[in-house]
């Protein structure tokens, strides 16, 4: 959640932090973990894929992330 955040809400990682109640090199972390994590794992890299692609093709998803 914390990945597809840095990525869809173009916030800094201290802002994703405070919203999930983390601190920024958390967020840096997982961010990084799992962008590298998907290089390796076409698997998981598929199911990123497809969160973000429910996430930006749904409207109430949309909404939510204002």
């Amino acid at each position: 959640a914390m990945h597809l955040a840095v990525e869809l809400l173009n916030l800094s990682t201290t802002a994703v932090g405070r919203r999930f109640s983390r601190d920024h090199s958390t967020v840096l972390y997982a961010h990084r973990s799992i962008a590298a994590r998907c290089q390796r794992e076409p698997l998981l890299a598929m199911r990123v894929q497809r969160a973000r692609l429910a996430i930006t093709t749904n409207p109430s998803m949309k909404d939510a992330a204002a």
